[in-house]
């Protein structure tokens, strides 16, 4: 994560200003942030890297939120973001605000499918997905069961059909990669 500020300010808001377990884990969690400078490329406007580390703070704000933060640092579990990817529409440039939705989608009996929406406005410029493990004990953790943990009411439904196209073609990157 390049954002260590924003990273700190982050971890000093969750302390001190918002209490754990504020949402239920299927509910979005909000945040804004200004395109700074240093956050720009050549073209003067939102650099791709940058958008991958909102994705993190984004990430850890629902976490935290939602209780799982909170969960996992006293089971000393990991949760590994396994991939991620993302679609630009609109660019962002220099001193422009912007929120932060961060949803997660669902669960498989493997990952937790987040959808990150990067909006101005009311209008979308940027949306990405990520899909992330709970590891423990160098095992990777059932999610359903974490969650249920954190809400006995949680239940989900069907993944998304982006995410089901998604999981479908990290599949087929993976076989390809297996044949390297």
């Amino acid at each position: 994560m390049n954002l260590y500020l924003r990273f700190l300010t982050l971890i000093l808001r969750i302390i001190f200003f918002r209490r754990s377990h504020t949402r239920k884990p299927l509910e979005a969690s909000i945040q804004s942030f200004t395109v700074c400078p240093h956050d720009c490329d050549i073209n003067l406007h939102l650099t791709n890297a940058r958008y991958f580390s909102f994705m993190d703070l984004g990430r850890t704000l629902h976490m935290a939120e939602s209780g799982l933060l909170r969960l996992t640092l006293q089971n000393r579990w990991k949760l590994i973001a396994s991939a991620q990817e993302i679609a630009y529409f609109r660019e962002l440039p220099p001193f422009h605000r912007f929120q932060l939705q961060t949803t997660l989608l669902g669960w498989d009996n493997k990952y937790c499918y987040f959808e990150q929406r990067f909006e101005r406005n009311g209008r979308m410029y940027s949306l990405g997905h990520s899909r992330v493990a709970i590891v423990g004990s160098g095992k990777v953790l059932d999610p359903g069961q974490v969650m249920r943990t954190l809400d006995p009411e949680c239940l989900v439904g069907e993944l998304p059909d982006q995410i089901k196209a998604w999981k479908q073609m990290l599949s087929v990157k993976r076989q390809a990669f297996s044949r390297d």
